[in-house]
């Protein structure tokens, strides 16, 4: 009778997908978005970041995860989709005739976005495998690129270089002289609102694997390692780092993976960083911990706010945002369980937090997407298992008092594992985007590139209806430009 009921229901999605409103439903295995309804947008669907005027920035990438993806940033102007290189950018910090071979980053790809800061410059991290000339080996490193013109030109900052990190030392620029790697997975601070993140450049959070936990041997995700901060500012002499700071031995990761949402959040003159630890008792579950580093007094401290189940397990990642009101809340991620959402009690602090709730459902939860919007509501998005063998991409809100039902937004077009890469975000004006990159073990799925099935949807109303995003969607929310104060 289940399976009837479904398939009857799948038969409306086409049509209901059509008149503006999810879910969305593919009508086969092999078709997508593209085919399906009729959607043809010119700018690569990736997560978009919004400048003050709210023109939206991608940033190119290839179809395969591992590819060297096109070293280019889209913008539409008033002649059509603008495509700026920066190549050259990353390629500076290197021997002349350097090659890129391929790029650094987990399956999920959250480093594909962007940031503006108060000064309308855009930031973003690049992960690359580099050979220079008449190397035998390749060489790993993390470069920040920012722009302050739209990409008609780029500054960087070479963030990590493999070669650098001798004897298990830092890099001398680092200003530390304490035990350090080559950081496996490099994450900076993100917009957890639709306003620009504070400081003239975002907070570098590294983390570097250095084995398993010891508990769990079949489980793949259980990778833990050494977790740090790093605070760099830049003035007319350049960029230098204020602080290198060691947060945890034993963190499960930064997560690579699907949800996208922010680890580290930078507020005025205070930082927070929210992780998931490694733990030997596994009844209890894998601490989720958010940390304070105030920049002015140079104090640090930290806290445990829930746990997370399964216990160590990597994919179990939080989402933090905060509100206008400096409240910040947290969702503790679950691989397959239940979500709960904790909130601090006090303004710009993280001594007292609320006991963790769930948000009103029972359905296996997993890859959370958390971002607020101006009115302090959150959105969020994740994976729902509807049944033992259908996953969805779901959408809940939080208006303050409590969480709306799940909405479905995204079914697939097949029993079995599913999984969508979906990252969400918000830009100045209100409107919720969501990324997502259908994908499944199926062999119509596994034998394709990973970023070949993306789609876009745009809500306008605050997350009651989506619709897929197409390009006068992107430009007419645009203001006309003005100049920089």
């Amino acid at each position: 009778m289940k399976a009837l009921i479904l398939c009857l229901v799948l038969g409306q999605f086409k049509a209901f997908a059509q008149q503006g409103h999810a879910p969305i439903q593919m009508p086969s295995l092999h078709a997508n978005e593209r085919a399906a309804f009729n959607w043809s947008p010119s700018y690569t669907v990736n997560l978009p970041a919004f400048s003050s005027t709210n023109h939206a920035f991608f940033r190119g990438r290839s179809e395969n995860p591992h590819e060297v993806p096109p070293f280019v940033l889209e913008h539409f102007n008033r002649s059509g989709l603008r495509k700026r290189p920066y190549g050259s950018a990353i390629l500076k910090h290197f021997p002349a005739g350097t090659i890129i071979k391929s790029t650094i980053g987990g399956s999920g790809r959250r480093n594909t976005s962007g940031v503006f800061n108060l000064a309308d410059e855009y930031f973003t991290l690049m992960g690359v495998v580099v050979q220079a000339p008449l190397a035998a080996t390749t060489e790993r490193a993390w470069i920040l690129l920012w722009t302050a013109d739209t990409g008609a030109t780029w500054s960087s900052y070479l963030v990590a270089r493999e070669s650098e990190f001798v004897k298990h030392r830092c890099p001398s620029r680092y200003n530390y002289t304490g035990t350090c790697e080559f950081p496996s997975d490099v994450e900076i601070s993100r917009n957890f609102s639709p306003a620009a993140i504070s400081g003239n450049m975002p907070a570098i959070l590294m983390h570097y694997r250095t084995g398993r936990v010891g508990l769990r041997a079949t489980d793949r995700f259980d990778q833990i390692g050494p977790l740090s901060l790093m605070i760099v500012t830049r003035n007319s002499r350049g960029v230098k780092t204020h602080r290198y700071l060691p947060l945890s031995s034993s963190v499960l990761g930064i997560g690579a993976h699907s949800g996208g949402s922010a680890r580290v959040v930078r507020y005025r003159n205070r930082i927070y960083v929210t992780w998931i630890e490694g733990t030997r008792s596994l009844t209890a579950g894998s601490p989720t911990v958010v940390a304070l580093y105030d920049i002015s007094t140079r104090t640090f401290s930290k806290k445990i706010v829930a746990h997370t189940y399964p216990a160590n397990d990597s994919h179990n990642q939080p989402g933090m945002t905060m509100t206008s009101t400096g409240v910040l809340h947290i969702i503790s991620g679950a691989h397959g369980g239940v979500m709960k959402h904790t909130y601090s009690l006090s303004r710009e602090s993280i001594s007292s937090w609320s006991e963790p709730q769930t948000m009103g459902s029972t359905d296996e939860q997993t890859y959370i997407s958390l971002i607020a919007d101006s009115r302090d509501n959150l959105h969020a998005v994740y994976r729902r298992w509807i049944s033992t063998k259908l996953g969805v991409l779901a959408y809940q809100k939080f208006d303050g008092q409590g969480w709306s039902p799940p909405k479905n937004l995204v079914y697939p077009n097949m029993y079995g594992y599913f999984i969508y890469y979906q990252h969400l975000t918000v830009d100045r004006r209100d409107n919720l985007y969501l990324t997502y990159s259908r994908w499944s073990l199926h062999p119509g799925y596994a034998n394709v590139p990973q970023f070949s099935r993306t789609a876009m949807l745009k809500s306008s109303d605050g997350g009651h209806q989506w619709h897929l995003a197409t390009d006068s969607d992107i430009i007419r929310e645009q203001a006309p430009r003005r100049p920089l104060k």
